[in-house]
Order: structure tokens, then C-alpha cells, then sequence
């Protein structure tokens, strides 16, 4: 899917005299009432000449596209305002973009991407530089293309035609309903996911259900994980970014990786030269209890154990 823009009968019209399109929603706008005038440039298409042609004739443009002027209605002039206050307010932002010239062109895009959805603008006492970033990568790329003076660009006579309402000659805004899917889920941040499936519900050290990082699979015997099965069959599952962390450093699983995670875990700084073992602690999965919304839930360790550790 893609966004697309269309030149349906339905969706333009001819630019009525003593008016100009909105070269961001398209509509007419009265020249009386209009603001900063923008010119849709000039460009020209070349055919392809015979051997034999004269030099003189050689190259001619056969169409040769009219500069337009085109304005901004009231609203969308507001989004322009809006995406000059945005790039003053935030200059570290803008840096990241370009210049204040090139990060206005990309702010009001993506504020235009916003309004052909009918999404709601951003606040900008709230919006971070941060955000405004995210915000520009995600939406002005397709924010842009459907803008009218994009999707005219190119015509003979670039400003000839108006819509019939705002936006349309949006016909496809499914790159851009994906793009705002993505700022709304940049803001939330990422989101725990459990395990992959084909495995158990939890991380079969610590055994919590759901995390944001990721899952690293592991193939093991039974005993590893404290368990005393008939033929000591193997157990696929997957442990948490912590866990995963810890057999890295020890280099397989077992008693000493689930001491360094779980220590890790309760904050408990890592001496090489004098390593502390936890012992008479289970892996979650040799318990056989569900998963867990924290990580070592399962584990209590005693009054004397945690004053040791210098733990409260």
C-alpha cells in the first residue's frame, strides 16, 4: 500500500478566477484573503531529436511547464506558523535536520501528513526537540508527496486546478496512517513481549513472562537447569536480556550464570577476584511454577543471605 493522489473529476475542480490553490490542501483561496505567495517552479521535457535534425532544433522542450502561484489557506498557513515556531524553539533538533530553511520545509510536512489524516497536531508547549525529531522522520517523507503543490508539480500549469474540498485528491493514506502508527509508538517506547512460541511462557532462569529487550534461545540438558529427568532430555526455550547478559560472560548455563544474574539483578557488583556464589537457588523453569511479571519472583532469600550480599 501507498499514498497515492488522484485527479478524479470528483476530487478538482478549475481554479476559479481571483483565486489561488493551497498548495498544501488544495483548496481555492481567495487572492483577497491570500497570504505568502509560492511559486511551483518551471520544468521542461525534452524529445529526442533525429540524427538529421538541424543543431537549432536539437533538444527543444516539446511541453514546457508554467510557474504557478499557489498560497496556503488559513489552516494551512497555521501549520506553517506552527512549523516555524517549532524549529525556533528547538534548535538542536534542527541541527539534526539541516538548516532552519530546510527543517521548516520538513516540519510543516510532516504537520501537513498530520492534517491530511485528520490526526491531531502536536502541542507545541509540550513537544520536545526530541520528539520533533521523531516526529519529522516518521511522517514528512509521505506528509510531503501529498501535498497539492507536490502532486502538481510537473502539470503545464501547475495551479490551473483546485480541489473540490481539503485533501481530496488523497486517495491512498496508508503510508501515512503507517507513519503516524510509528510516531504514536515511538512516544509509548517499546513494548515487553513474551517469549517466541515453541517454547516455555518465561525466561527459564528468572522466569518473567514479558520484557522489552531480546529473547536469546537456548538449547539445554534438563540437569543444566537443576532438573533430574529419565534420559536427561534437552529443553529449548529462551532467556531474558539479564539472563542471556550473564551466560555470555560465564559462557554456558548454569549455577555460576544464575548466580551472576540474579545478583546483577539485586544490584550486587561482580568481583572477579572474589566471585560470590548464591546457593539452594532453583532456575524458575525447574519449579515448575507459571511465569512471573518480575524476574526471581520465585526466589526469597534468608535474613542472613541478604545481609551478606549488604542487600536490605
Amino acid at each position: 500500500m501507498t499514498t497515492e493522489t488522484t485527479t478524479a473529476a470528483s476530487a478538482v475542480e478549475p481554479t476559479p478566477d481571483g483565486h489561488l490553490p493551497c498548495a498544501a490542501c488544495g483548496v481555492a483561496v481567495a487572492v483577497e484573503d491570500a497570504g505568502e505567495r509560492i511559486q511551483v517552479g518551471q520544468s521542461s521535457r525534452y524529445r529526442v531529436s533525429p540524427l538529421d535534425a538541424e543543431p537549432s532544433e536539437r533538444g527543444k522542450p516539446y511541453r514546457v511547464t508554467e510557474p504557478g502561484d499557489m498560497t496556503r489557506c488559513p489552516s494551512c498557513a497555521d501549520r506553517l506558523a506552527l512549523a516555524r515556531l517549532l524549529v525556533e524553539a528547538h534548535p538542536g533538533a534542527v541541527r539534526r535536520i539541516g538548516s532552519p530553511a530546510v527543517a521548516t520545509e520538513r516540519v510543516v510536512a510532516a504537520l501537513d501528513g498530520l492534517a491530511a489524516l485528520g490526526a491531531p497536531l502536536p502541542d507545541a508547549a509540550k513537544l520536545t526537540g526530541a520528539k520533533l525529531g521523531r516526529l519529522v522522520n516518521r511522517l514528512t517523507l509521505h506528509g510531503g508527496i501529498v501535498q497539492w503543490a507536490s502532486h502538481r508539480r510537473g502539470q503545464p500549469s501547475p495551479a490551473a486546478e483546485v480541489t473540490t474540498a481539503p485533501w481530496a485528491h488523497v486517495t491512498d493514506n496508508a503510508d501515512l496512517r503507517d507513519d503516524y502508527a510509528g510516531y504514536l509508538s515511538d512516544a509509548i517506547g517499546p513494548r515487553p513481549t513474551p517469549p517466541p512460541d515453541g517454547g516455555p511462557r518465561g525466561c527459564l532462569m528468572c522466569g518473567v513472562a514479558q520484557q522489552t529487550g531480546t529473547w536469546e534461545q537456548v538449547n539445554v540438558r534438563a540437569s543444566t537447569l537443576g532438573m533430574k529427568q529419565q534420559g536427561d532430555p534437552r529443553v529449548s526455550g529462551y532467556l531474558c536480556t539479564g539472563c542471556g547478559t550473564a551466560v555470555q560472560d560465564v559462557g554456558s548455563v548454569g549455577p555460576t550464570a544464575l548466580s551472576r544474574a540474579l545478583l546483577a539483578h539485586l544490584g550486587v557488583a561482580h568481583n572477579p577476584l572474589n566471585p560470590i556464589q548464591v546457593d539452594g537457588v532453583e532456575m524458575w523453569f525447574a519449579t515448575g511454577r507459571p511465569p512471573t511479571r518480575t524476574r526471581w519472583a520465585h526466589v526469597a532469600l534468608d535474613a542472613d543471605t541478604r545481609a551478606v550480599l549488604g542487600i536490605e
